[in-house]
C-alpha cells in the first residue's frame, strides 16, 4: 500500500463521496474485498494515515458541539491486529507509535475539512492554517488540551484543510455552563443544557463544573500553549508564516506586514466609521452606551499608525496563541476520552522546579483555524468578556488570570525559562489583560455590529459585555488602547 502524502491527503477529501456512502453503524461489516469504491478508498485512506489496517469504517452517531467552520465525518473504525508500515511524509501522518503497534481493535475519528463551498472563505481567512497547526505544532502540544491528530494537512492558497484527529465522544463546549445569557445558549432551558451535558455530568468530578472552574482550568491550558513557545515568535513566524500575525510580528520580512495588519484593522475601522454614522443620523440597529462610544473613538483614532503598533507590540511578550478565545472553543470530555496526561495539575513555582504534575483531564482546546503570534494575556481578555457575565467576571477575573499566570510561570521553569518567569510581573500579565481584551473587544464590537446588523441581539450582547469591562477597567476613554486585530 502506498504512504500518504500531504497532497493526497487533500486530495482524497476532495471527492465529498469518500464520506457520503460510508455505511451506518448499524450496517454489517463487508470483507475488505467487497467495499464499494468510496468506502473502499477511506479504508485505504485511513489506513495509510494510521499506520494499521483498517477492516471496515462506520458512520458515528456523535454531534458536533462548538465552532462555527468546517464540515465533520465522525467514524467508528475497526482495525485489524496488522500494520501497513507507517507513512513516509512524517509531516502529513501523526499517527503514534502505540496506534500502530498495538493491539488497538477501533478508533472513534472526527475528520474535519473545509467543504468546497466554503474555500473562499477559507482563503479569506486563512482557515487552512488549521491543518498546518496539526502537522508541524499539535503532536508536542496534547499537554495543553490540543486533540491528537493521525494526519493533518493544509493549503493557504486553495483553502483546503483535513485533519483527522480524536473523536471526543460525549464532549460537549464548556460554553453550556455559562447560563443562558450566553448565545450559544439562546433559546435553551436549564433542562436542555443538561440533556446536552448528558451521561458526564454524573462523573467523579461534577461538583466542580461551574463556569467559574472550568475557566481556571481551560486557564491553565492556555499558559501550557502560550509557555510551549514562549520566546520564540520571531523563530515560529520566520518558519510558520501561515500562523496569523506572523506577518507583523517578525517585521515585513518577505511578509508585507504592515499591508496586511492595514488590511485586517481597516476592517472594523471601516465598520466603525460607518456605525458613527449611523449614530449620528440616529439609524442605530443598537443602543450605544456613551462611555463605549468615547472609548472606542480614541481606540479607533490611533488606528491607522502601524509605527505605533510595532512600538506597543515590542513592550509585550509574543507567543504562540489560539486566536479564538471563547468558552464554546473549549470542551468538556468524557474521562474516557482524556488521557492523565493533559490535565493541567498541582503547579509548582520556580524555586521549586517548575515541576507541572498530571491528574485526570477533562478540557479539550478545539478550532485552531485563527492560530498565531500574539499576547497570551489578551487571549484571557478575549475569553472573559465574549460569554461571562459581568458580575461573575468581575468576582472571579483576578483569581483566573492568578490561575493562567501561576501555570505559565510553572511551564517557563520546567523549559529553563526562570529569567522569563521572573521577568513577566503578575502586574504585567493583568495590565495586558486588561489592555488586550479591551483592545480586542474594540475591533470585535466594530466589526461584529456592522456585519451582523441582520442580528441586532446578538451586537447588542457583545456591546454590553465590552461597555461593562471598560466601565470597570479603563475609566478614562484617552487611555483606551489601539485595536487589536
Amino acid at each position: 500500500m502506498t504512504s500518504i502524502t500531504s497532497t493526497s491527503l487533500l486530495q482524497s477529501v476532495r471527492d465529498p463521496s469518500i464520506f457520503a456512502d460510508v455505511p451506518s453503524e448499524e450496517a454489517p461489516v463487508a470483507s475488505t474485498a467487497a467495499h464499494a469504491a468510496p468506502e473502499r478508498q477511506l479504508v485505504e485512506w485511513l489506513a495509510r494515515a494510521l499506520g494499521r489496517d483498517v477492516c471496515a469504517v462506520r458512520r458515528s452517531s456523535h454531534v458536533k458541539h462548538g465552532g462555527l467552520s468546517g464540515s465533520f465525518h465522525f467514524l467508528r473504525v475497526e482495525l485489524g491486529a496488522s500494520g501497513v508500515g507507517g507513512c513516509d511524509d512524517d509531516e502529513a501522518s501523526r499517527a503514534p507509535k502505540a496506534i500502530r503497534d498495538a493491539a488497538l481493535s477501533s478508533l472513534e475519528l472526527a475528520v474535519k475539512v473545509v467543504p468546497e463551498a466554503a474555500l473562499s472563505r477559507s482563503v479569506g481567512l486563512g482557515c487552512a492554517r488549521e491543518g498546518l497547526f496539526y502537522r508541524h505544532l499539535g503532536p508536542s502540544l496534547e499537554v495543553a488540551g490540543v486533540p491528537r491528530a493521525y494526519a493533518a494537512a493544509g493549503l493557504m492558497e486553495t483553502g483546503e484543510s483535513v485533519v483527522c484527529m480524536d473523536c471526543l465522544s460525549g464532549a460537549v463546549p464548556i460554553g453550556v455552563f455559562f447560563g443562558p445569557g450566553n448565545p450559544n445558549n439562546w433559546g435553551a432551558s436549564a433542562e436542555d443544557v443538561m440533556r446536552t451535558v448528558g451521561g458526564i455530568i454524573g462523573g467523579p468530578h461534577a461538583h466542580e463544573w461551574d463556569a467559574t472552574t472550568l475557566s481556571a482550568e481551560a486557564f491553565r491550558l492556555y499558559a501550557r500553549l502560550h509557555g510551549a513557545h514562549w520566546g520564540e515568535a520571531a523563530s515560529l513566524g520566520a518558519r510558520m508564516p501561515w500562523l496569523r500575525g506572523a506577518a507583523w510580528a517578525v517585521g515585513d520580512g518577505g511578509h508585507d506586514g504592515e499591508a496586511t495588519w492595514q488590511r485586517a484593522m481597516g476592517m472594523a475601522a471601516d465598520a466603525w466609521a460607518a456605525l458613527s454614522a449611523a449614530r449620528r443620523e440616529e439609524n442605530s440597529v443598537i443602543e450605544w452606551d456613551a462611555h463605549l462610544v468615547a472609548c472606542l473613538d480614541v481606540s479607533f483614532s490611533k488606528a491607522g499608525d502601524y509605527a505605533a503598533f510595532l512600538s506597543e507590540q515590542s513592550g509585550r511578550p509574543l507567543t504562540l496563541v489560539h486566536g479564538d478565545c471563547h468558552p464554546h472553543n473549549v470542551l468538556l470530555a468524557a474521562a474516557e476520552a482524556a488521557p492523565s496526561a493533559a490535565r493541567p495539575g498541582e503547579s509548582k513555582g520556580c524555586e521549586d522546579g517548575g515541576e507541572v504534575t498530571g491528574r485526570e483531564c477533562w478540557l479539550r482546546l478545539i478550532d485552531f483555524e485563527m492560530v498565531g503570534l500574539g499576547s497570551g494575556a489578551q487571549e484571557l481578555g478575549q475569553f472573559l468578556i465574549s460569554h461571562t457575565e459581568p458580575a461573575l467576571r468581575r468576582a472571579t477575573e483576578r483569581e483566573l488570570v492568578r490561575a493562567y499566570y501561576d501555570e505559565l510561570r510553572s511551564v517557563l521553569c520546567a523549559r529553563g525559562l526562570a529569567a522569563d518567569a521572573n521577568a513577566y510581573t503578575f502586574e504585567a500579565c493583568w495590565e495586558e489583560y486588561v489592555a488586550g481584551g479591551a483592545g480586542r473587544w474594540a475591533w470585535f464590537v466594530a466589526y461584529l455590529v456592522h456585519a451582523k446588523s441582520d442580528s441586532p441581539k446578538l451586537g447588542q450582547y457583545f456591546h454590553d459585555q465590552l461597555a461593562a469591562f471598560l466601565r470597570d477597567h479603563v475609566s478614562d476613554p484617552l487611555l483606551t488602547p489601539m485595536p487589536r486585530v
